[in-house]
């Protein structure tokens, strides 16, 4: 309750928000790894457009999530679960690239899915309830 009064930020949202950032960082990895096997030659501009826009947009998600903006926590939350319907096909076809491919996909899916779970339980969720002032 003392972080929620002096706006401190809980270790469990430091750690949640280190969690998303190492996932981001293992997304990137798997990019460039993706790439060595397709070959970049087979992108086309709007492939690029569409990474660009999806690492932008998880990147300031993750940087409001750190700036306590509830908004950003519940975004990232339901981004999460939206691909998370489709973990399995794609871990197969990770796998099926490469086990290291394969491995980095399920580290990234996990990082997250334990950042989310500290995000949105006690004390994270607390101090992502702000105190108006009466």
């Amino acid at each position: 309750m003392k972080n929620q009064i002096t706006g401190e930020k809980p270790q469990s949202v430091v750690t949640a928000v280190h969690l998303l950032w190492a996932a981001f960082a293992i997304g990137l990895i798997r990019l460039l790894l993706d790439f060595l096997h397709l070959g970049t030659t087979s992108l086309t501009a709007s492939t690029y457009c569409i990474l660009i826009c999806t690492f932008g947009l998880s990147g300031l998600l993750i940087f409001k999530v750190s700036g306590g903006r509830n908004w950003a926590r519940i975004t990232f939350l339901l981004v999460f679960v939206m691909g998370a319907m489709q973990t399995l096909p794609t871990a197969l076809e990770e796998f099926s690239i490469s086990a290291v491919v394969g491995a980095l996909f399920i580290a990234k899916n996990v990082f997250q899915a334990y950042g989310l779970f500290l995000l949105f339980t006690r004390p994270g969720s607390i101090w992502f309830r702000k105190i108006v002032p009466a």
